[in-house]
């Protein structure tokens, strides 16, 4: 499987950015590119290729600069992402193992104490949830009101 990491910044502050680059690297994915936009070009671009965004134009415009990544993407799997994620080194493996038999796929988020993110499988305006709702991983009764976190 080959994968567009898109990855939407606006850091001048390279240290989540090249964690981010390095998390995607270690992934032993064959056949993938890496594309930025926003932010200063990163310090080691040999894989990288970065998008230059005017920052004047409408600030923190991240919808915008993800659907120019989703434009730019040279590959039909696109992961759209902030900078503030890395992978798990096994996520490419997953992925393998899980298939390529879906149109939009959402994966388990955890922030760094472990602790799951709050839009990772999410519902919104369920006539069973409140608005908002993170519900269980195996939970696949509500997809007409899923949510596609932006993260």
């Amino acid at each position: 499987m080959n994968f567009t990491f898109g990855i939407a910044t606006d850091y001048s502050d390279q240290n989540p950015l090249n964690e981010n680059i390095s998390s995607i690297r270690s992934l032993q994915n064959p056949k993938y590119e890496i594309l930025i936009i926003g932010g200063q070009k990163p310090e080691d671009k040999t894989d990288v290729s970065h998008i230059y965004f005017d920052e004047s134009q409408q600030p923190n415009w991240i919808t915008r600069k993800k659907n120019i990544l989703a434009e730019a993407a040279q590959y039909d799997n696109v992961v759209i992402m902030n900078d503030y994620f890395v992978f798990e080194k096994d996520w490419y493996a997953n992925f393998l193992s899980f298939g390529d038999d879906w149109d939009v796929c959402s994966n388990a988020q955890h922030l760094i104490t472990g602790k799951r993110h709050f839009t990772d499988w999410v519902v919104w305006d369920s006539p069973v949830f409140p608005r908002y709702w993170s519900i269980n991983y195996d939970d696949w009764t509500h997809t007409k009101y899923m949510y596609q976190s932006g993260g």
